[in-house]
């Protein structure tokens, strides 16, 4: 491959994954929340999970989770999530909505990469699903990660209204 082919190849396929990035959090963020106000199939907790053990013990979170942009500020209507601001039952409640909707938008974004087999050579495309693995992987964890949490701190916020 001659360096021209590689530099249109590190062109086309960085303008499509800013543009797919872009274009489907853009369309995340216009979605009606109740699209993601309850749990589906693919947002609820699994047992490979562990109630966030996976998360903490084997992918060690909390080392590297702060490291990772959230980007959902940057779209107007767009709920920032990089650290909680309250503890309070509604506020717990639109976190965790809205940490569906970030996985939803991970999910497409890591979805998209198969486009890449259109234009590209296979190892190319190959290369670009190995960069939509290593770019939205670690965004999904954190959404899954944070929305046990936000269930172990709202069933004790519920344990605790009970008991009041």
């Amino acid at each position: 491959m001659t360096t021209g082919e590689v530099i249109y190849f590190v062109a086309i396929n960085g303008f499509a994954w800013g543009t797919i990035h872009v274009a489907v959090s853009w369309c995340g963020t216009r979605l009606p929340n109740h699209c993601f106000a309850t749990r589906t199939g693919w947002s609820r907790p699994r047992s490979f999970e562990r109630s966030g053990w996976l998360y903490e013990q084997v992918l060690r979170i909390k080392k590297w989770k702060d490291r990772i942009p959230d980007a959902a500020p940057w779209f107007r209507g767009g709920f920032p999530k990089k650290q909680m601001l309250s503890s309070g039952t509604e506020y717990l409640l639109r976190f965790q909505l809205e940490t569906r909707r970030g996985e939803a938008v991970h999910w497409v974004v890591l979805l998209s990469s198969g486009l890449f087999f259109i234009w590209n050579p296979p190892g190319i495309a190959v290369l670009n699903v190995v960069y939509g693995l290593l770019a939205n992987l670690p965004c999904i964890f954190i959404q899954r990660y944070n929305r046990i949490r936000m269930d172990r701190i709202l069933d004790k916020n519920q344990s605790r209204e009970i008991t009041a």
